[in-house]
This record gives C-alpha cells, sequence and structure tokens, in this order.
C-alpha cells in the first residue's frame, strides 16, 4: 500500500507550480526564457499542464456542457441571472468544477492507488479527518467549492483554461465560451465511441435532468450529496477515461497536435527534430541545436544565442550560493574565471536579438542588464570579483523587486554572507562546472504530451 503524501496533510495535493518566482528564480531569468517559448508556442504550453489525459478530460468535462447548453437553453436561462448564478460564467464554472469534483470521488472509491487526479489526496485526508465536511457529504455547482483550496486555480479546468482559449477552444468572452462549433464537431467525434460515449451519456443525463432542473431553493447553489448522485455505473464509467490505452488514438492525437501547433512554424520545427531523438534520455539542448542548425529559425537562432549567457549567468549564482561560501576566495574566483574565459556567448549575437519580436520589453531590460555585467567584467583587472560583486547586487536589486529577502549579500570587505544556501556535492559541482544548458525551452511539456498520445511500446 503507497503511503499517502505526506505534504497533502498540510497543504492541498502536491503541486511544484505552487512557487513565487522569488522561491526557485534568485536572478529572475525565468521570465526571459519563457519569453521566447511562449512565442514559439504562442502560450500554448506551460510547465504545469503536461498530461494529455488531463488535456483530453477537459476538453470531454467541456463538450458534456457544451451539449447540455446548447439542447436546453431554457434550462440555462432560468438558472442565471439571479443569485448566485449571476451570469453564465458562474454557471459554466461551476458545473466543471461539479464534475472534476465527481471524478474525484468516483476515482477515491474505485481505491486503485495507480490512479490519480487532481484533490484525490486531498480527498482522502478529509475523508479520514472531517468526514463531516461539507466538501465530503456534497458536491455543488460552486466554483469556489472544489475539494482543492483552489480547485478552479489548481484543478483539471483551472491548470487547462488559459492554454484552451490560447488554443481556440474557448472563446476570452466568459459569457460566450463555446463558441467555435468545429471544435465541438471534432470533440463529437472523438467522445462518440466507447469508452467515451457511455460515459457521456450517463453524465450527460446527470446534467441534463439532475444539475440543471435542479429543485434548490432559490438564491442556493445547486448541490447534491455524494451518495444521491455517484452511481456505480456512473464510478466505473467515469474511471474507463484514465486507462491510457484510450488516448493512443488517432483521432486525439491529430486534435491536439493541430491544436497545440506542433505541425507548423518554430515548434513544429522543434517537434520534428524532437521525434528524431531514439536515446531515453532526452538531450533537449541538442534538439535546439540541431533544429536551428536545419532550418536557420528566427526564434531557434535567439534561444542558441541568448541561452549560453543564461546559463552562465545561473550556474555562476548557483556556485556562488554554496554553503561554503564567505568570501571572494581563490577556489571561487576560478570557478567563475572558468566561465568567463571559456563560453559560447556571443555578445553581438544577443544585442541582434534584444527586440519584442522575440522576447517581452521587461525580458530585455533584465537580458541587458546582465549582459552589461558580463562585459563590463571582461573589461576590468580583477574579472571574477567585479562579476561576482555585481551579479550578487542584481540578485539583491531583483528580490527587492519582487518584495522577498535576498539569498546572499556582500560587504563593503568583499565578505559574503549567503541566507539561503546549496549544497554542492562533486556531482552537483560537475554540473555547474559544464557549460551544458540550463533551460529547455518547454520541450520536457512536449515530451510528457507526445508520451501520452503515442504508445511506444506497443
Amino acid at each position: 500500500m503507497l503511503r499517502d503524501n505526506l505534504l497533502s496533510e498540510i497543504f492541498t495535493d502536491f503541486d511544484e507550480s505552487i512557487f513565487s518566482d522569488g522561491s526557485i528564480d534568485p536572478m529572475g531569468l525565468r521570465i526571459i526564457w519563457t519569453s521566447i517559448g511562449s512565442k514559439i508556442f504562442h502560450n500554448k504550453l506551460n510547465t504545469i499542464s503536461t498530461d494529455i489525459k488531463f488535456y483530453t478530460l477537459n476538453l470531454f468535462h467541456h463538450y458534456l456542457l457544451q451539449k447540455c447548453i446548447s439542447e436546453d437553453e431554457d434550462s440555462v436561462n432560468k438558472l442565471i441571472r439571479k443569485k448566485p448564478y449571476y451570469n453564465k460564467s458562474d454557471l459554466f464554472e461551476g458545473l466543471v468544477i461539479f464534475l472534476e469534483n465527481l471524478l474525484t470521488n468516483a476515482t477515491f472509491n474505485v481505491g486503485d492507488s495507480s490512479l490519480m487526479v487532481p484533490g484525490k489526496n486531498k480527498l482522502g485526508n478529509l475523508k479520514r479527518n472531517d468526514a463531516k465536511k461539507q466538501t465530503v457529504e456534497k458536491i455543488s455547482v460552486n466554483r469556489d467549492k472544489g475539494i482543492l483550496v483552489r480547485q478552479y486555480l489548481l484543478g483539471i479546468h483551472g491548470r487547462h483554461k488559459g492554454p484552451f482559449q490560447q488554443m481556440g477552444v474557448f472563446n476570452e468572452n466568459a459569457e460566450d465560451i463555446y463558441n467555435n462549433p468545429n471544435i465541438w464537431k471534432e470533440a463529437a467525434d472523438i467522445f462518440k465511441t466507447k469508452p467515451w460515449k457511455e460515459a457521456a451519456d450517463l453524465l450527460t443525463d446527470l446534467i441534463k435532468n439532475k444539475l440543471l432542473k435542479s429543485n434548490t431553493k432559490s438564491g442556493s447553489f445547486i448541490e447534491y450529496k455524494v451518495e444521491d448522485i455517484l452511481t456505480q455505473d456512473i464510478t466505473e464509467k467515469y474511471v474507463a477515461l484514465l486507462n491510457k490505452e484510450i488516448y493512443y488514438k488517432d483521432s486525439i492525437r491529430t486534435f491536439w497536435l493541430n491544436r497545440l501547433g506542433l505541425n507548423q512554424d518554430t515548434a513544429g520545427t522543434l517537434y520534428k527534430e524532437y521525434l528524431k531523438q531514439t536515446s531515453k534520455e532526452i538531450n533537449y539542448q541538442k534538439i535546439i541545436v540541431n533544429a536551428n542548425k536545419a532550418s536557420n529559425d528566427q526564434f531557434l537562432g535567439a534561444i542558441n544565442a541568448i541561452e549560453p549567457l543564461l546559463t552562465l549567468i545561473d550556474k555562476c549564482i548557483n556556485r556562488i550560493l554554496s554553503a561554503a561560501t564567505v568570501d571572494i576566495d581563490p577556489v571561487l574566483i576560478s570557478f567563475i574565471d572558468q566561465w568567463l574565459n571559456k563560453n559560447e556567448v556571443d555578445e553581438n549575437k544577443i544585442k541582434s536579438y534584444l527586440s519584442v519580436t522575440y522576447i517581452n520589453q521587461e525580458a530585455i531590460n533584465r537580458l541587458q542588464k546582465l549582459l552589461d555585467i558580463y562585459t563590463a567584467a571582461k573589461k576590468v583587472d580583477k574579472p571574477a570579483e567585479h562579476f561576482i560583486i555585481h551579479l550578487i547586487k542584481y540578485h539583491q536589486d531583483i528580490m527587492k523587486s519582487r518584495g522577498n529577502l535576498h539569498w546572499v549579500s556582500i560587504g563593503t570587505d568583499n565578505k559574503i554572507s549567503v541566507h539561503r544556501s546549496n549544497y554542492i556535492s562533486n556531482q552537483y559541482l560537475a554540473y555547474l562546472e559544464s557549460k551544458g544548458w540550463v533551460n529547455s525551452y518547454y520541450l520536457p511539456t512536449v515530451h510528457s504530451l507526445h508520451k501520452g498520445l503515442v504508445n511506444e511500446t506497443a
């Protein structure tokens, strides 16, 4: 029996995306590489929505809602424009949270530890420790009543809302999000076969005949006891949708490759190069470099110019943040000198990409300051010392602008105080000394999504 995630005793389900920049990005580099990556993938990819199963389940939920709402507009109109559903968005978002909570309850009830959905661990803890809590006993058509504390942001819909808008699955007008008929025609073709159809029939009946025709007291949110709506049939049919084998279908693969833009432009060039990789250990740097050589693409050129500097900055600051650092000693100077003297940074190439065509204005400002620190250090008598001092000062400025405490400070006598340190093992030191890139520009997300679409063991 697997142990429950101990973090869920305190927080909601563990979620590595919950951070402030100040907690993981001491030099403010994230805004630079994500700016380029977002332009390449047109904001359709991120680092937290990486499972094609949840992309498709979210599409399925909204397909159900679009179908029920279009077929029963009168019931919708009777519910909206008054408390508690003041507009369509209130109702639609409440309905999708309802479905997510229903799926979570169904998955929990099956008792299979290999099946995971957002909120499952949290529900288990609530059942053990607070079984009378409303979110345990009832499910509401209310965007603010998810099993997760921030279900609307961290649930299946929340994680995919932005990408769905960028892909054109959703209209940005919250009152008319289902206005692309071609999307829902394609979705209907995907979900007309087993096991989707069986689940769709049951859930459509639930939405139309219970949720949209609820006898809930006027002014109250629609809600039901879990035991009154989660039948064994719904549980079995719903949980069947978590079987990864059902996602290896041409219709699903074609839909997502087209919507994610992985068949065209720079994203398509990268994906084509990614597909050539045969090793289990994917080398994202190699993919980008080779794709750039093959295509001479301007965005890939930007990455190849900018990433060597970002890597230099990232690895140098992490070496400075060693628990053993107390001053600018010969060992630290030697490490910094190695990076300043032996790297692939081309100042002129970087300058040619300091344009909003490639990165946003804030990223340009940060990149220019970092480049200035680097070029100034190369011109003085003590380059390593100059670089360290100004790198730390830049870090302090970044953290101050965020309202966060800085991780490291330096005195007038060049004594260094590390307030949030790294333990640098021999293996980690070898990584810091290597010239391998730090950032991979959403290619791990591409890799993860691809694995969900293709049965490579077949």
